[in-house]
């Protein structure tokens, strides 16, 4: 998983839980970060995570092999079913003697049926990480269903991540991140006429752009378009000056840790976030 930004709120439940015996694998899942990121957040805040298997006990390891051997589960399938890292579990069978099943034996074929199934619940709003669990393959699998079926996978953290919501009219979206979540909240409160990734643009240089927001004047004319950037590369901020160039008869707006803090839909402590002022350069720029 890429790297992902947390709060500070964020970081003290999951110190407070992983101190209270919850595993950082389960952590992770949950809040869409990767094991090493969990115990990286640990160290930050003087904890010092346990190390790899220490802790299994005979009755977990049974239980592995029953999932590994019996059930044909694979080792990810199996770390996430109890808990563990997947390494914990490679270890833990290798020292029983189990032989480790190839990439070969280990591909999991999809029936029609659960393709179909796999390819609706995503359409629904499931992340890579559930459908991963339920259905115990990869993410290279899930991916690879998404597009023979012709279904786009949602980028970055919206993979593994996303903040389901239906508004006054009873639209249901299905977003990237509670940011975005928040805004459609901070629109919709308002009376405000608006529409959420209605439309992809087609650029030269970067290929494509979707705006998060169409925004909407009382007589249906469009507003302006909104973007809503929490951290931003120089990939994003390319695509983004492009898309003004191509297309200066939209009014495209960029807001970011600083904006939305304004705007008191995020905390205050973001003005200062270290991608506060890239993000408000390209704003205003």
């Amino acid at each position: 998983m890429p790297p992902r930004e947390t709060t500070k709120a964020q970081e003290m439940e999951i110190v407070r839980r992983y101190q209270e015996g919850e595993r950082a694998v389960s952590l992770g899942a949950e809040f869409g970060i990767s094991d090493t990121g969990i115990r990286n957040i640990l160290r930050r805040h003087g904890v010092v995570p346990n190390q790899g298997n220490e802790k299994i006990g005979d009755e977990v390891v049974t239980e592995m092999e029953r999932l590994y051997l019996e059930k044909r589960l694979s080792t990810t399938a199996v770390a996430e079913k109890l808990g563990l890292s997947r390494s914990g579990v490679r270890v833990a069978l290798l020292r029983t003697g189990i032989k480790l099943r190839s990439k070969s034996e280990c591909k999991i074929k999809l029936t029609r049926t659960q393709a179909r199934e796999l390819v609706d619940r995503y359409r629904e709003g499931a992340t890579y990480v559930e459908l991963e669990k339920q259905y115990g393959v990869t993410s290279a699998v899930v991916r690879s269903e998404l597009e023979k079926h012709g279904v786009r996978s949602r980028v970055g953290w919206a993979r593994y991540r996303t903040k389901k919501w239906t508004d006054r009219l009873g639209r249901t979206f299905t977003f990237k991140s509670s940011w975005e979540k928040a805004y459609a909240e901070y629109l919709d409160s308002r009376g405000i006429e608006w529409d959420y990734e209605p439309k992809t643009f087609s650029l030269l240089e970067c290929k494509c752009y979707t705006p998060d927001f169409w925004v909407y004047n009382s007589d249906g004319t469009v507003k302006e378009l909104v973007e809503i950037k929490g951290w931003l590369d120089r990939k994003g901020a390319n695509r983004i000056r492009e898309f003004r160039n191509e297309y200066p008869e939209f009014e495209l707006t960029v807001l970011g840790p600083k904006e939305l803090a304004d705007l008191e839909l995020v905390e205050g402590w973001y003005r200062n976030h270290s991608m506060s002022k890239v993000v408000s350069e390209i704003a205003y720029g």
